[in-house]
């Protein structure tokens, strides 16, 4: 997964984009649980006008009895088709109904932009923000490894995130705390063979890891397929 190549690999196919859904083992949550929206008004995406709970990688329901991992690297321009396409009616459809919960894993392959963004997003979710930042992110995702990641980038998206520490979560960032969070999503892309990104997986309780491809990043495609999927 170090190289342009293998990500692409991994999402393309016959010009055709597509995305492995497979099964992965939830998470419970915690006492400091955050209830936000969990999705904004972007350019190019819908509003989510619901509260969802996000528990630091996780969002949704911490019963429900379906996991959807997400292995992501924010430079990527597919997880951002997805972000700004898929995600939202994903979130309003399966996530607020209680049917599933989301797992976050943002890998940073694609170079030193992806490295600090991915640093940015281990200190959200330390404040339970995770999925705050990744969709205004997402949003406004610049050129890949243009070094538009900067500082004031950063606090342009922070500032936009309610409730978020701006100062903390960049001191959160610098310490070893979040390298450890990049080095874990690494080791689960790993273990489970992801190649490129976004990957997907789902899992059932006391289930094993099923691959589902499904058609299309945007919203009709993804959720048509993973509607299907959880009613096998």
């Amino acid at each position: 997964m170090k190289n342009r190549a293998l990500l692409l690999g991994g999402v393309i196919a016959a010009a055709l984009v597509v995305v492995v859904v497979a099964i992965v083992v939830s998470q419970g949550g915690s006492d400091d649980e955050d209830t936000t929206p969990a999705a904004r008004t972007g350019t190019d995406s819908a509003p989510v006008n619901v509260d969802v709970t996000q528990n630091g990688i996780v969002l949704g329901d911490p019963d429900a009895p379906v996991t959807m991992v997400e292995f992501v690297d924010m430079q990527c321009p597919f997880c951002a088709e997805y972000g700004t396409g898929a995600y939202p009616e994903v979130v309003q459809r399966f996530v607020a109904s209680g049917q599933l919960k989301i797992e976050l894993r943002v890998l940073a392959f694609l170079g030193p932009d992806s490295e600090t963004a991915a640093r940015f997003a281990a200190a959200a979710a330390e404040q339970n923000k995770l999925f705050d930042y990744t969709e205004l992110f997402f949003q406004n995702q610049g050129e890949e490894n243009s070094g538009y990641v900067t500082e004031e980038f950063l606090r342009d998206i922070a500032g936009q995130i309610d409730g978020l520490d701006v100062e903390q979560a960049f001191a959160d960032a610098e310490k070893p705390a979040a390298r450890a969070a990049i080095r874990d999503a690494d080791r689960r892309a790993g273990d489970l063979g992801v190649e490129g990104t976004p990957t997907f997986y789902i899992q059932r309780a006391n289930g094993q890891p099923e691959l589902l491809e499904v058609s299309s990043l945007d919203a009709e495609g993804f959720t048509s397929d993973l509607e299907a999927a959880l009613q096998q």
